[in-house]
């Protein structure tokens, strides 16, 4: 099992509306596990603050709200590379998809994101790219 987990809502009437989605915590890096990500932090930057209802900081802090979601997250850099991406929170696939395009740019090809490792921190799982985007367009 996963943290990240769509549970359907129930109004006092017994009919369900649209689902919620569970909070996760997530830390994203380049391939192979803890290898930093091939990108600057400046052209992240940039693209995030390019997404609408986005808040970024120049310390790396981001904030991205929607309708029944949000994403927290923080960038961290060293020695003028990205070296992983920290995200609290919950969205969709669209939402997702939006978020690994603008850590990838231009190179977002399907061989780019599936260098990607993604750490769940709170179930201490791995999952490359593929497989996480699987579970979140089974939730969604």
């Amino acid at each position: 099992d996963f943290y990240v987990l769509a549970n359907a809502v129930t109004s006092n009437s017994g009919l369900e509306t649209k689902p919620r989605l569970t909070m996760f915590f997530l830390r994203i890096y380049g391939s192979n596990r803890c290898k930093p990500l091939d990108v600057s932090f400046e052209q992240v930057a940039e693209r995030l603050q390019n997404l609408p209802r986005m808040y970024f900081e120049m310390d790396g802090s981001f904030v991205w709200v929607g309708n029944g979601w949000q994403l927290d997250g923080m960038l961290y850099d060293a020695a003028g590379i990205l070296q992983y991406v920290e995200l609290k929170g919950c969205c969709t696939k669209m939402e997702w998809a939006l978020l690994i395009a603008s850590l990838l740019g231009d190179d977002s090809s399907t061989d780019s994101q599936n260098r990607l490792a993604i750490h769940s921190v709170d179930q201490d799982q791995w999952f490359d790219h593929l497989s996480f985007q699987h579970l979140l367009a089974n939730l969604t």
